[in-house]
């Protein structure tokens, strides 16, 4: 197989003045030294839920040459059993003649997004099971890369771009067992990430109305969900123990991106802990 470019050449002594276009074709041998070789990871949060680097299998991967097509990229990459290559089976080559120029991915992936706009996120209301959660989640990087320093060698470590919540209810020291319909209560669910930006972050649309998630409960009766980074002003978590209905009002002024809260709320002391980490 041989790869095809086009290379304008100039002509130098007798054909000075004149230029021309003309087609390069490069072998094999020489393509396999500039084929961009990919590494995948994910910052995880340290939860359950979501994506990692066990369960990410797809993301879109967006390189932005400043001039020239052939080496710009816009793809659906997904994992084989050999590592990550394009949903098309589509090379990627890297220009040892350009330095910088922006790398981005991000998943869940989405076809027909450029770095020149801003791209939706949706957070489901109803996150009650692991894949309905995982639907929640979002993972996005974005840097410059200069492929000539790097050797094409392209180490691309995805981060949450979201924030999780845990919660857990208590009666004293021990579970409550009969603890049914908790709800977090007052969260903006739809939200904006500028691409643009060369550290893109979301933001929750200021028009949109508040609504309520309903959290996957995990065997050990604590509940988790992903929310947008938000002020936490007004959300609440409520529930129901018997017949007996309860709310408990966040007093964090601001849920982060890629931070993990966690909850916990004693019904028999009124006490609530609420604890962060990365």
């Amino acid at each position: 197989m041989r790869k095809s470019f086009l290379l304008a050449v100039w002509s130098i002594g007798l054909f000075t003045g004149c230029s021309q276009t003309d087609e390069w074709s490069v072998d094999d041998s020489v393509m396999d030294n500039r084929k961009i070789q990919l590494s995948v990871g994910v910052d995880n949060l340290q939860t359950r839920a979501g994506y990692d680097e066990n369960n990410l299998d797809a993301f879109q991967l967006i390189i932005v040459h400043p001039s020239s097509e052939i080496f710009s990229y816009n793809l659906l990459m997904q994992k084989t059993g050999k590592g990550w290559s394009s949903a098309d089976d589509e090379s990627l080559f890297w220009d040892p003649k350009e330095s910088a120029m922006p790398v981005c991915a991000f998943a869940p992936a989405q076809s027909g997004v450029s770095l020149a706009e801003s791209l939706a996120i949706n957070v489901p209301e109803d996150q009650s099971t692991e894949a309905k959660l995982k639907s929640a989640d979002f993972l996005l990087t974005k840097k410059k890369v200069n492929f000539l320093e790097i050797g094409g060698k392209l180490d691309i470590t995805l981060k949450h771009k979201l924030c999780k919540l845990l919660i857990h209810v208590v009666d004293g020291g021990a579970e409550v067992k009969d603890l049914k319909d908790l709800k977090v209560v007052g969260a903006i669910l739809q939200g904006t990430c500028d691409l643009t930006q060369e550290a893109p972050v979301v933001t929750p649309v200021a028009t949109a109305g508040a609504a309520s998630v309903t959290p996957l409960k995990n065997a050990d009766n604590t509940y988790e969900c992903i929310l947008l980074p938000q002020d936490a002003g007004k959300l609440a978590v409520a529930f129901t123990i018997g017949d007996v209905f309860y709310e408990w009002k966040f007093d964090q002024t601001q849920l982060a991106e890629g931070t993990c809260y966690e909850l916990t709320i004693n019904v028999a002391t009124s006490e609530t802990k609420l604890k962060a980490f990365n």
